[in-house]
């Protein structure tokens, strides 16, 4: 049996730009993700606001999606986040990283309730929010004049409300974001978090005492690791 061309873009080049614009439109009827990455790069095209506005355009329609995903639909869902979370870093983060990056931080916001109607066993659907914490961290480093004590102030906040941990991973992708300045005023808002909390018991109620210890350490542990510091993580 002949084996079938090997699909390439030179190759596929050769077709002229009206047919392969045709074949794309036609693939895009069928296929959502391909669509979605296509509105994406063609906004990228015209201006910023466009694309702006397509991808939040996006998280808003994630925000508000409340249909339960089972885990047949994961690929679907896990390709769609992909998507967005790439347009956001690759598409508008080149040009505006300070807004690509309130952006992420209103994606990352979609993380817990995406989540929680999602049968995510595989966890894949948890690594797009990890990525998308890492991809933050990275963008921030490229926002000129950042005001790092109100990034600290911003971050503790978000991370008090983040119930599965992706805004600590800020601290730590992209430690010269926050700077040191940034790290001490963080480092001073968990500490006065922590000794607000009741002193240790031999019994006491995890949720409402246990785990807010538990998180604040670690988030503390962060800093100290993103300082190379032992005897702090220790």
């Amino acid at each position: 049996m002949a084996r079938g061309n090997v699909l390439t873009p030179e190759e596929l080049a050769k077709l002229g730009a009206k047919q392969l614009a045709e074949l794309l439109v036609e693939a895009c009827e069928s296929n959502p993700q391909l669509r979605h990455r296509v509105e994406i790069l063609q906004a990228s095209t015209k201006s910023t606001d466009e694309l702006e506005g397509t991808l939040a355009k996006r998280i808003v329609s994630l925000s508000r999606a409340c249909s339960v995903v089972d885990w047949r639909k994961v690929p679907e869902l896990e390709a769609e986040l992909a998507i967005l979370r790439e347009g956001i870093v690759l598409q508008l983060g080149a040009e505006e990283p300070r807004l690509a990056s309130e952006l992420m931080w209103r994606f990352l916001a979609v993380g817990k309730p995406t989540i929680e109607r999602v049968d995510d066993s595989s966890g894949r659907i948890g690594d797009e929010f990890r990525c998308a914490a890492e991809d933050l961290g990275c963008l921030l480093t490229r926002v000129p004049d950042l005001d790092r004590i109100k990034l600290a102030e911003r971050l503790h906040e978000k991370m008090a409300e983040d119930e599965y941990g992706f805004t600590a991973l800020i601290i730590n992708s992209a430690p010269e974001a926050l700077g040191a300045e940034g790290r001490k005023k963080l480092r001073k808002l968990l500490q006065a978090e922590i000794e607000r909390l009741p002193p240790r018991q031999e019994q006491e109620d995890w949720a409402s005492i246990g785990w807010p210890r538990a998180r604040i350490a670690i988030q503390l542990a962060n800093i100290a690791d993103a300082e190379h510091d032992v005897d702090a993580y220790i």
